[in-house]
């Protein structure tokens, strides 16, 4: 294969949304929350009860720096908790928005129908739905196939080529990993160069 170009920085790629459906759930957080994040309301079931099934956690994640005082914000939007989507984004200190990532919560939890989940079931979900910060340096070195196996799931997928692949792991950049599904899972990067964040790889059963 010929020598890819070194690893050039790209925008943030948010994960293949299936509908624009959730495309639109997506940009809703964003323009729910702000340039800065809004004090989190606490996650209740009155709350759920007055405000239909919208319900915001946020915790904080050295992400960009090993100083950094980062955002990790988990949210469901929606009439009620058996039909939410669910929303992760991850935000500067500041405010701005690096990634973010939905999908409806049957997807990742429960199913709706009978014994969908109350308010306290969808509290304890976003309390769960965290993110893992490492490096670069973590991902599983390239295999001589095209698909191969990760300790995040079964399989793992990247959208570089293997000397950029091969590039970004030796670099060890920071690196923040969250679920997709029950056995799935995407990483991202951030380049300090750059402050913008990439979509490194997925894995899945």
């Amino acid at each position: 294969m010929p020598t890819s170009p070194p690893v050039a920085a790209r925008p943030a790629q948010g994960a293949i949304l299936t509908t624009a459906a959730l495309a639109l759930a997506a940009l809703a957080s964003f323009a729910l929350a702000g340039c800065a994040p809004p004090p989190a309301k606490p996650a209740t079931a009155s709350a759920a009860a007055a405000d239909g099934c919208n319900l915001t956690h946020r915790t904080s994640a050295a992400f960009t720096a090993p100083d950094a005082a980062d955002i990790v914000e988990t949210r469901s939007i929606g009439a009620s908790c058996a039909d939410a989507v669910v929303v992760i984004t991850v935000r500067k200190a500041t405010g701005e928005p690096l990634w973010a990532w939905a999908s409806p919560h049957p997807w990742l939890g429960p199913s709706a129908g009978e014994g969908a989940p109350e308010a306290a079931a969808m509290d304890a979900f976003l309390t769960g739905w965290r993110a893992k910060v490492d490096t670069t340096a973590g991902l599983p070195d390239w295999p001589e196939r095209d698909v191969f196996r990760d300790s995040l799931g079964a399989f793992m997928h990247t959208p570089f080529e293997r000397d950029q692949y091969l590039d970004i792991r030796a670099k060890a950049l920071p690196r923040l990993c969250h679920a997709t599904g029950v056995e799935s899972g995407v990483c991202i990067y951030y380049d300090p160069a750059s402050g913008s964040v990439s979509e490194v790889f997925q894995s899945g059963a």
